[in-house]
């Protein structure tokens, strides 16, 4: 019964439990967007940014805050102290932006708080590709229908657009000619404005409905904006807008683009919420990218670019084989150490029991499935067999057969063996009351752990007997000839050394000597770097690059590095939509810097070594990196020879750099 109810709690984990790359590393930050779009970057910072940063200061909780000032923008990143009511300190926020609201410009958009962490890394990637659509519609698509497809999938937190074309209506208009019919330039913008838009008139009751009426006036197509009418105050004459101006459709100066194997397209960039499992989110987005392909079959195809979870299913698969191999190794030992099937089987049949009844601990506790919990099973998996070993071998010893002398056996052994899993599990406790982010990180590590071992004693004092019980088995005397050997063997070179310590002391030494010698090579890390199959190629333009040229140095770049049989996608982008605040964010952006994204396998060093050399010509200066471990993004680790400079404003900042 005992051993039914494990596998059930298993199971129930199993099928359950979120799969993630790293433990559930909710970083306590907040970010406040204020868009400001006709001020420039010093406007932004004297007039919105530091009355934000004054007022901000007071926030409960507050550790650090950092600010960047943008053309049009300020974005303001508030650190809190780990353990923060996130809910609370979003109200409270929002609270003292409310307070100083009037004493800001009058002509801007309220400041949005966003509980959003900006070096957080995608979920997904996606890119799509124009078949027999145009940029301009293309780019419409995406964004009326495709993205919001995308945002209402379950568990996907936000969808930023990346390139394309917007179309816009430009009206040109004679000064001369409006003066010809007493009209001025200001008469011309209030009659678009006045006449194109849908307003309500008021409500209709019929029966027990309420409904809206609504006057249609926004223009639909150029026809209907060429019919606005304009009046001559004076001799009470109308025109046509069509008699007056130009009314023409033309694309909007680019601010992004999103590149695809060199050729230009869409792109969409997915986050997930927080706590959602992200290979379901993922396999739900594969579903939904399915359907959109088929709807839009011939006009545009959507192609996932990068996709986080493969890494994460990857190390989930690793660490699953480690685990078996270690239940085989453990059962191979086992039995020659036994010499009795009957005892290895009920040994081995232990160590999947405490693991699956693990999963179900840690899944009722909401623990995901990473590396550093499989880690912790696996680090724990060869002394899952311990208890049951102790009390098998006693129940061997004495022989027991009836139900009373199996149970006395158990009994006799069941506080010894307790007091040694209380002592182990002692060993990791403290992991649980490490503080911050690195408590965060190996709490799942401890508990895994700690909850093995606790139930291998449930499973030795519980199944292990009953298992006993059923396969008989039999001990294996001591005055075995090969066992009698060997300890006649170990006995006699023991007595030999404690005759002579000296050669102890040289042994200990000897076990010492590869340590002393591989020591100074040793390479050391705060973590463990973590391999990702991917590379940014970052090439910076000289300023005021037009976006033309750029483009057309990513289209040579891109195809050439895609024709490596070693990469699996291309992607590339440029500048960034006024949403993207993710991008934004990073003070090292900028309009004139190109990044190129290259998906591989095999070796990476030999990689670098070809676009290297295929790159070895470009005049532009460039860097080729693999990208940021995702624990280094998270605990906020800098990059080897960054520096960050300080000063009161931004003439002393120049001076000092």
């Amino acid at each position: 019964m005992a051993a039914l109810t494990f596998l059930l709690i298993g199971i129930l984990g199993i099928l359950n439990l979120p799969r993630e790359f790293y433990p559930n590393l909710e970083t306590p930050k907040l970010v406040i967007s204020a868009p400001y779009s006709t001020a420039s970057t010093k406007d932004i910072r004297t007039m919105v940014t530091i009355p934000l940063e004054d007022a901000l200061s007071s926030l409960q909780g507050l550790e650090g805050m950092e600010s960047i000032s943008r053309p049009g923008l300020s974005l303001i990143e508030l650190k809190l102290k780990w353990g923060t009511d996130m809910l609370f300190a979003g109200i409270q926020t929002r609270g003292i932006i409310d307070s100083i609201w009037q004493g800001l410009p009058s002509d801007m958009k309220k400041p949005v708080v966003l509980a959003v962490d900006p070096n957080g890394q995608p979920l997904m990637t996606i890119g799509i590709i124009p078949e027999s659509t145009a940029l301009p519609n293309l780019k419409k698509i995406a964004e009326r229908e495709i993205k919001t497809e995308l945002q209402q999938v379950e568990g996907v937190a936000s969808t930023i657009l990346a390139g394309g074309r917007d179309k816009e209506v430009v009206v040109k208009a004679e000064a001369s000619i409006l003066s010809g019919r007493g009209l001025s330039l200001e008469d011309l913008a209030n009659a678009i404005s006045g006449n194109n838009l849908n307003y309500p008139t008021g409500t209709i009751i019929e029966g027990s409905k309420e409904l809206m009426v609504k006057a249609k006036g926004r223009a639909e197509n150029l026809k209907e904006l060429e019919s606005i009418p304009l009046k001559n105050r004076e001799t009470g004459q109308y025109f046509l807008l069509s008699d007056l101006a130009d009314v023409n459709f033309k694309l909007k100066e680019q601010k992004s683009y999103f590149g695809i194997a060199g050729s230009e397209g869409v792109g969409l960039i997915l986050r997930r919420r927080v706590g959602e499992n992200p290979i379901k989110v993922a396999d739900r987005l594969k579903v939904v990218i399915n359907s959109l392909n088929k709807r839009y079959e011939g006009q545009f195809s959507l192609v996932i670019l990068n996709d986080s979870t493969i890494p994460i299913r990857e190390n989930i698969r690793s660490l699953t084989l480690s685990l078996i191999t270690g239940m085989i190794i453990s059962f191979i030992i086992l039995f020659l150490f036994t010499k009795n099937l009957g005892s290895a089987l009920i040994l081995l049949v232990s160590i999947p029991l405490s693991l699956s009844a693990t999963l179900g601990l840690l899944y009722m506790i909401n623990v995901t499935l990473n590396i550093m919990s499989l880690g912790g099973l696996t680090l724990g998996i060869g002394m899952l067999v311990d208890n049951s070993v102790v009390i098998l071998e006693n129940l061997q010893k004495n022989k027991a057969i009836s139900p009373d002398e199996i149970y006395n056996g158990t009994i006799q052994m069941a506080r010894s063996t307790l007091g040694s899993t209380l002592t182990s599990v002692l060993i990791f406790l403290p992991l649980l009351f490490l503080p911050g982010l690195i408590g965060s990180l190996y709490k799942d590590l401890a508990l895994s752990i700690s909850f093995s071992l606790l139930i291998s004693f449930l499973v030795s004092i519980t199944f292990t007997p009953v298992g006993y019980m059923f396969i008989k088995t039999n001990y294996i005397c001591s005055n075995n000839v090969i066992r009698h050997k060997k300890t006649g063997w170990y006995k006699n070179n023991l007595k030999r050394l404690l005759r002579h310590p000296i050669y102890i002391f040289l042994l200990i030494l000897l076990a010492f000597l590869p340590l002393v010698i591989s020591l100074p090579s040793l390479r050391i890390n705060f973590i463990a770097e973590t391999v990702q199959n991917e590379l940014n190629l970052t090439i910076k333009y000289p300023t005021g690059t037009s976006l033309a040229w750029i483009k057309k140095q990513d289209g040579f770049l891109a195809e050439k590095i895609y024709s490596l049989p070693e990469i699996s996608s291309v992607y590339s982008r440029i500048g960034a939509e006024d949403e993207d605040i993710f991008y934004l964010s990073n003070p090292e952006e900028s309009s004139s810097i190109l990044h190129i994204t290259i998906e591989y396998r095999g070796d990476q060093a030999a990689l670098k070594h070809k676009i290297d050399i295929m790159l070895s010509s470009l005049s532009t200066p460039f860097t080729l990196e693999s990208t940021a471990d995702p624990l280094k993004r998270i605990l906020g680790l800098k990059k080897q020879g960054t520096w960050i400079l300080t000063a009161k404003n931004p003439d002393d900042l120049k001076k000092r750099s």
